[in-house]
């Protein structure tokens, strides 16, 4: 029978996700069945059990004395989180060849693990060893342990305080960084999509969200992960569904892209809303959740993807409204879609072959699409599609949509709406205009963009009013009902 190296066995008890799940599986099966292994995984065990209680917990004022001279003479970093494995090495060298030997501070059979182990082999027991000097490291001891951001940094995520210090860090694989990330974006919003660091449980404490959607490693691409403050798992929601849109059966592969977290019920709890695209950018799902523990509440199907989820009460009615922008692949348009989160439950407007079986109408506030430009038939993508939402001053806000003139070239147009849902402006980027004018040139296109151009522009938004699309705004009839029975059932 082939044995589990020693190294291994360490990293599956000292830092077991430095192992993919399949090598934790595999090791553990071994393990049940092989007396060595099991023999060594106990002794292991026993020797993390001893560090936690004699070390960590209980660190004396003699030993905290020889780790600061210890750092004084610069064997061990201060920013020990960042110290690299050639400063391991010398750093448990130091400790357990020089100072251990002369006063034997720590337990002997501690000691012995430590000294008959390779040490200078960087694997999971060197990281076991160096948490033995890091325990007695905190002499001053960090105090703020509550995350206030996280970053994907070198196929890592970690996590900091306010102050900037790292709490901790979990390795999610290849391409999980954001200079990479943030290349695929053609906004500043790229972290927004996979990270957000929020008290989503009310204890003040905050918890970090995370999809590993951008780690070329991963193939839990949709899953949503909720971690505390220490790292630890709080919850994982894993979105599968097989959905029929019309005849279009469609199989069960989805990336999470967004989530943002609020009291939109205002219950006094927190939930979750997220974006579940389908790989074939069609359909797109929002999804709601309880914060505290993970569990469904809700979902609103959309025929198209969805590109960018902003939460905020856009009206000054004390309801923080889920805004939505991209595509609707049934009408060929950019879309914008308002949502009361209380309400949020049913499926977009769309065509019959583009509608979800067994889905009941969705009870959007607003629901509006943005026609093309005349210079749609002559561009690359054969949608134009929302990308971002701005807030303005007064409850204004903006929708930037745009047309990919060429293969990863943009132009845009800029939708500006008041809080009553009117659009009171329309512009336009000068890459959108230099492209329009190059068509007129060729004599594919006649007149030039100006205030004519741009007053029709404005005026060709269609809005839903439940039935049928109108080029007034007006609130969803569906909406308006089920508010109204909301508000009569209210004790």
């Amino acid at each position: 029978m082939i044995h589990i190296d020693i190294g291994n066995i360490e990293k599956l008890v000292f830092c077991p996700d430095e192992l993919n799940s399949e090598q934790r599986a595999e090791y553990l099966e071994h393990i049940e069945v092989c007396a060595e292994c099991n023999e060594n995984y106990e002794l292991v065990k026993e020797f993390l059990a001893s560090f936690q209680e004699e070390i960590i917990k209980n660190p004396n004022e003699q030993e905290k004395d020889y780790v600061n001279k210890l750092i004084s003479k610069n064997v061990v970093l201060p920013e020990h989180s960042l110290v690299k494995e050639r400063r391991i090495e010398k750093a448990i060298s130091t400790f357990f060849e020089v100072v251990e030997p002369e006063k034997r501070l720590l337990p002997q059979k501690i000691v012995d693990y430590v000294t008959i182990h390779p040490i200078k082999s960087i694997g999971g027991f060197a990281i076991a060893a160096y948490l033995v000097i890091l325990a007695l490291f905190f002499v001053k001891p960090y105090t703020d342990k509550n995350p206030d951001y996280s970053k994907a940094k070198d196929d890592f995520l970690v996590v900091y305080n306010k102050e900037g210090k790292e709490l901790w860090r979990k390795r999610v694989g290849d391409g999980f960084d954001a200079e990479y990330i943030e290349k695929s974006f053609i906004h500043d919003q790229a972290q927004n999509y996979y990270l957000n660091t929020a008290d989503i449980d009310d204890d003040g404490i905050n918890e970090v969200l995370v999809t590993f959607r951008y780690g070329k490693e991963r193939n839990d691409k949709n899953v949503l992960y909720c971690f505390d403050s220490r790292g630890k798992t709080k919850w994982v929601y894993k979105f599968n569904r097989l959905i029929n849109f019309g005849k279009e059966v469609f199989d069960d592969e989805y990336n999470i892209d967004q989530f943002i977290v609020g009291d939109f019920d205002k219950n006094g709890s927190k939930e979750v809303v997220f974006i579940a695209n389908h790989t074939r950018f069609y359909p797109t799902c929002i999804v709601k959740l309880n914060g505290k523990d993970g569990k469904f509440i809700s979902e609103y199907w959309h025929p198209g993807s969805i590109r960018f989820l902003k939460n905020i009460d856009y009206d000054g009615d004390g309801i923080e409204e889920v805004m939505a922008t991209g595509e609707n692949n049934g009408y060929n348009s950019a879309f914008l879609s308002i949502i009361d989160p209380r309400f949020l439950d049913g499926h977009a407007p769309a065509p019959v072959e583009y509608t979800p079986a067994n889905v009941a109408s969705g009870i959007e506030k607003y629901y509006v699409l943005f026609e093309r430009s005349d210079i749609g038939r002559h561009v690359y993508h054969k949608r134009n599609y929302g990308t971002t939402i701005e807030f303005l001053s007064n409850h204004n806000f903006r929708i930037i949509v745009h047309e990919e003139l060429k293969s990863s070239e943009y132009g845009f147009l800029l939708y500006f709406f008041n809080s009553k849902m009117e659009c009171i402006k329309v512009d336009v980027d000068d890459k959108l205009i230099q492209y329009r004018n190059k068509l007129v040139a060729e004599g594919k296109l006649q007149g030039k963009i100006d205030n004519n151009y741009l007053e029709n522009t404005r005026r060709g938004i269609r809005y839903w009013n439940g039935e049928e699309f109108v080029y007034y705004p007006t609130i969803n009839k569906r909406y308006l009902e089920v508010e109204q029975r909301y508000k009569e059932n209210l004790p």
